[in-house]
């Protein structure tokens, strides 16, 4: 068995954890990616109807 400092580098169950520990990380970590990085594109803001027909905007409704 080979180590490397304190890691038993030649042993197969020290990649497996390390693969399946990392694995775990990026699934974890790819929720805060779009935090970080933000939104790329402009949000589009929705329309409001009602009974299928667009509500006309008032200068009031403008926040």
């Amino acid at each position: 068995m080979t180590t490397f400092g304190a890691l038993p580098v030649g042993d197969w169950q020290f990649w497996l954890v390390t693969l399946v520990v990392g694995a775990a990380a990026a699934w974890l970590l790819r929720g805060l990616v779009p935090l970080i990085r933000g939104t790329k594109g402009r949000s589009q803001r929705a329309t409001l109807t009602v009974s299928g027909k667009p509500v006309a905007r008032t200068p009031k409704d403008r926040t």
